[in-house]
């Protein structure tokens, strides 16, 4: 069939049409197409979660968990006070003012903890380990039912406090050869953010990391929305994320939750919290069930949380305005398990 040259033309025309409708069409299923790899996994006495979103629908989950896994272990080795051979169990047993050489990561914990310990003036502290032990917390524990009485308390706080620990380049030297460190609030909020500084390494960019509730993120989910996360209702008759209390949205933030609902100690019906004030000894009292913090990276979520679990309401909204990259919301419970919010200024969230 021969086309005139009018015809020719409209067919040119058409062929640019259905060219331009197809690569449109291409480029829209290609921007739709987001697929989220999960990785799940156990450490630190908990459980970890990875959430990778890629332009891809495979990916080789075993060479990027066995990473993920080598850093957790390597950690683990480091700074975890049930390992009997880590560092700083090996620290912990030296009765001397010798010098104790440490690893990289360690020193960059102990470092950016002491910043903290000093902003917090005191109610955050990783020196605690002897009161933890006192009040039946952690790998040596005291027996769980006793409750340690006031002379005892003294004399653990007297090998307890940042001034007692003098922290060089590459190693630590014990003031008070009974000084003892215990890295739980702090070491799987650095986890967290070695995950993710390794991932953003190799490219990722929309990626969730969370281990035993404490998370940092950046980018969006699949569906290109923020990522989200839920705050337990408190109560310690609910399973972790049974009930959720409020949703709070990430943007390129990390995350932290401290709570004294699912661990606790009972002496005549009355339930002592976990959270041990460093500045006096005694479990914490001031009506605070949980405190979640956010905060540029997860070590900095983690300590405060801790920290603002220490203080009271009034404290701790203080400490929080005074810290410009941070927010904080505190759940309050009253004598009949009412409980009530209360957010920084700019900390957004959705109750439930």
């Amino acid at each position: 069939m021969i086309l005139s040259s009018k015809s020719r033309g409209q067919n040119l025309v058409l062929k640019a049409q259905l060219v331009m409708l197809g690569f449109l069409i291409m480029s829209c299923s290609c921007e739709r197409s987001r697929f989220i790899h999960d990785l799940t996994g156990f450490t630190m006495g908990t459980t970890y979660s990875v959430k990778i979103v890629t332009a891809y629908r495979f990916l080789d989950k075993t060479i990027m968990k066995e990473g993920i896994d080598s850093i957790f272990h390597e950690l683990n080795r480091q700074m975890s006070t049930w390992d009997m051979e880590s560092e700083i169990s090996m620290f912990n047993r030296q009765n001397s003012s010798e010098p104790f050489f440490l690893s990289k990561q360690f020193m960059t914990v102990l470092k950016n903890g002491e910043k903290i310990i000093r902003e917090t003036q005191g109610s955050f502290d990783y020196t605690i380990y002897t009161l933890l032990r006192l009040w039946g917390f952690g790998p040596e524990a005291n027996d769980p039912e006793r409750i340690p009485d006031d002379v005892a308390i003294s004399k653990a706080l007297n090998h307890i406090g940042i001034e007692k620990l003098k922290i060089g380049e590459d190693n630590i030297v014990k003031n008070d050869p009974k000084l003892k460190l215990d890295l739980s609030a702090i070491a799987k909020g650095f986890a967290v953010d070695q995950a993710f500084e390794w991932l953003k390494r190799y490219g990722y960019n929309d990626i969730f990391i969370e281990i035993g509730g404490e998370i940092r993120s950046s980018g969006t989910n699949h569906n290109r929305t923020n990522w989200r996360v839920g705050i337990d209702l408190p109560s310690p008759h609910l399973n972790p994320g049974k009930t959720i209390s409020s949703i709070i949205e990430l943007n390129n933030s990390a995350i932290a939750t401290s709570g004294d609902y699912r661990n606790f100690l009972e002496e005549g019906g009355v339930l002592r919290a976990h959270i041990i004030d460093p500045r006096d000894g005694y479990p914490a009292d001031n009506n605070i069930i949980s405190v979640s913090v956010l905060a540029p990276d997860c070590l900095t979520a983690d300590a405060y949380a801790t920290a603002l679990s220490v203080l009271d309401l009034k404290e701790g909204r203080s400490l929080i305005d005074k810290q410009k990259s941070l927010e904080a919301l505190w759940i309050i419970s009253d004598d009949a398990e009412n409980y009530q919010s209360f957010g920084s200024e700019n900390f957004h969230f959705t109750k439930l």
